[in-house]
């Protein structure tokens, strides 16, 4: 693992004069190993898409049904599982985001939201 870098950074005093070294107090405490942690995840009100229940940022039912269909009946299951990358998720220009598989049947039967009852217009698409 690497060192941490030492930063001399300038203290000030109350007429915001830069202290000089002899002067400066010893720091209270230092930094001595410092780990990043991120994450992500869309700009979405819901992390679930209301047709379907399932979460966003999984596949819909559709896509895990058959991806469960084509596990059983393939005798290499590692091929059969990579569906994940294949369901897109879909918004709204309401703001509402749901799988597109999901969206696409539910606009067969009315052309609105299904939350908001807006007219739906597709906004943008996410992979």
């Amino acid at each position: 693992m690497s060192e941490v870098p030492q930063i001399n950074v300038p203290q000030f005093d109350e007429n915001n004069n830069i202290v000089s070294q002899e002067q400066q107090e010893e720091p209270r405490f230092k930094i001595k190993k410092w780990t990043a942690v991120g994450i992500w995840s869309w700009d979405l009100d819901s992390a679930d898409c209301a047709i379907c229940k399932s979460n966003l940022m999984e596949p819909c039912v559709d896509c895990q049904n058959d991806a469960h269909q084509q596990h059983s009946n393939s005798s290499n299951p590692q091929n059969s599982m990579n569906n994940k990358d294949g369901c897109i998720t879909a918004t709204g220009t309401c703001g509402h985001s749901f799988h597109l598989h999901c969206i696409t049947k539910w606009l067969q039967k009315r052309q609105v939201c299904p939350l908001d009852s807006q007219t739906w217009d597709f906004k943008k698409y996410n992979k």
